[in-house]
């Protein structure tokens, strides 16, 4: 599926054959540690459907606090990365990017709607 997501995105963005080479890996590298991070989210989002109405109001506040951090990391790390996006896109590249991104997972969504939706 990473790769999968670069290659859309390398498209997206009409990356030349150098480009798509130097980006790859350092996309793929900032997708699987923000990868980790959604993993350990959804990991604590389950904790709580699965303790259902025993969740206490403290172990509600640690979550709500465990999310905001997630998404403060996964913007830290997006920060680390831009650097290095920056010496390898176009700025006009660099800022398609999150829309590429936000593209991606979009049609993804609307394909498992659809492969859902034909399953019943």
């Amino acid at each position: 599926m990473r790769r999968y997501k670069s290659e859309y995105i390398a498209e997206r963005l009409k990356l030349d054959d150098k480009q798509k080479a130097e980006f790859t890996p350092v996309y793929e590298q900032m997708d699987i540690e923000i990868g980790r991070l959604n993993h350990e989210m959804r990991q604590l989002e389950r904790n709580i459907r699965k303790n259902g109405e025993s969740v206490t109001e403290t172990e509600y506040e640690k979550a709500a606090e465990a999310q905001f951090e997630m998404r403060a990391k996964e913007a830290s790390i997006e920060r680390t990365y831009f650097p290095k996006f920056k010496k390898i896109l176009t700025p006009r590249q660099l800022y398609e990017l999150k829309n590429a991104e936000r593209d991606f997972n979009r049609n993804l969504m609307d394909k498992h709607r659809r492969t859902r939706g034909n399953k019943h």
